[in-house]
């Protein structure tokens, strides 16, 4: 064979076996391609979501509302999570309270196109369980007319109180309620709603907007049975009555103003409520409060970006004299607005501090005086929170009194055997 002859056999034999090793190539390619798809599936069947209990995926479930979520099939949460996999879609609509939040938008075209299409439905996978109804706009008569059978799931609603305290509702009874949301912005009320009205009643959103508080308000509410109250808008002299209905309430506070001079024979009210929640209020509202108020059974004092300074006022002597006068033992104490020197001693003086906490002064730094002050052993203490611009080694020889055996860093923070210091503003 000729030179020619053998290299042309070489050269065919080399393409072949060329050939063979690309049709090799792509059956591990495409073996190796069900490997892969065989591995992405059985690891979506064995990923965590798919492992978690029914109980755990319906909590993380409740956490996809809002407000700005509408009763309709596009937007609301719950028609959203059943459209993602069959198994989600069993979970939420074998669970009634899933389905329990109506978030009614404005406008009465709106509302009346999405009750008559998504309201039946979810009415029908609540299963007769209690509901909650937040109304972005008053509703229609229509649609007030659609909600009304249901009165005796309610669980927590939000309206205008005017509209909560005439006719129909009024006249009906709310066995299941037990948060009620009432802004009022006028007329009057002309009507109170009965005695027996609402029997489950114990957490209570009053939004004023500075209108004052009604009377048919002061009438209807079940004042005793409240165990939270949150407040706003609303002027010192209605405060401190509303305080004095409250046997054992957390009450927080938010923009309080002083439009008027309180009535002198509401300035000795008494309360025995536990918790206490200033912000945003002026310091014309803040003075009439401590200057006015007891609470003997107060565990719990927060004073929260006030709207103006307290650069003049004795703020620290005030409070001192309000915990003087309640006798109370405080567990949790926080200032976020920043304190002048005097006003941080006299409150770490004060022995109504003895047992607290939690001790948090976020916007203020110590001073060498305040932190001497500091100095004297809080036994309960279990997080301080400080400002951040300080000197650490004032704070550790002052710290040093509680006698703890280690100081280790904790996110930028100190951990001192069980006392958690955070100090804020670090860069």
């Amino acid at each position: 064979m000729s030179e020619m002859a053998r290299a042309e056999n070489e050269i065919s034999t080399a393409w072949a076996h060329a050939a063979r090793l690309l049709d090799e190539g792509d059956k591990l390619a495409q073996h190796y391609t069900n490997l892969q798809n065989l591995v992405d599936t059985y690891r979506g069947v064995l990923s965590t979501l798919r492992r978690l209990p029914n109980e755990i995926l319906l909590e993380i479930f409740q956490h996809t509302f809002t407000h700005l979520d509408n009763l309709d099939t596009f937007g609301n949460a719950p028609w959203l999570v059943i459209q993602v996999c069959r198994h989600w879609r069993a979970v939420a609509l074998a669970s009634p309270g899933f389905w329990s939040h109506f978030i009614i938008p404005g406008g009465e075209n709106l509302q009346s196109l999405l009750m008559a299409t998504a309201f039946p439905a979810q009415v029908e996978r609540v299963r007769g369980g209690p509901i909650s109804i937040y109304f972005a706009a008053d509703p229609s008569p229509h649609v007030l007319a659609m909600f009304l059978p249901l009165s005796s799931q309610w669980d927590n609603i939000s309206l205008d109180t005017s509209l909560f305290m005439s006719p129909p509702l009024s006249d009906h009874v709310f066995p299941a309620l037990r948060r009620l949301t009432l802004y009022y912005l006028g007329p009057e009320p002309r009507e109170v709603c009965r005695n027996d009205a609402m029997p489950a009643l114990e957490d209570l959103v009053l939004n004023l907007y500075d209108c004052g508080l009604p009377k048919a308000v002061k009438s209807s509410i079940p004042w005793s049975q409240m165990q939270k109250c949150a407040l706003r808008d609303l002027d010192s002299a209605d405060f401190l009555w509303i305080v004095a209905q409250l046997p054992h309430a957390k009450v927080v506070i938010r923009i309080g103003n002083n439009l008027e001079a309180p009535d002198a024979s509401l300035m000795a009210t008494t309360s025995v409520i536990r918790s206490l929640i200033f912000a945003h209020c002026s310091r014309n509202f803040v003075s009439d409060v401590l200057t006015s108020l007891s609470t003997p059974a107060l565990d719990e004092f927060v004073l929260s970006d006030t709207r103006d300074t307290f650069a003049d006022y004795p703020l620290g002597e005030r409070v001192v004299q309000f915990l003087d006068r309640s006798g109370c033992t405080l567990k949790h104490l926080r200032f976020n607005l920043h304190l002048e020197e005097q006003d941080l001693i006299a409150i770490l003086g004060s022995p109504h501090i003895h047992s607290v906490i939690h001790l948090n002064f976020p916007r203020t730094v110590l001073p060498p005086r305040a932190l001497a002050a500091l100095a004297v052993p809080l036994p309960n203490l279990c997080r301080l929170t400080l400002g951040g611009a300080l000197d650490e080694g004032l704070l550790l020889a002052a710290l040093s009194t509680y006698n703890y055996p280690t100081i280790l860093p904790l996110d930028g923070n100190l951990q001192l055997g069980e006392l958690q210091v955070i100090l804020t503003g670090r860069s």
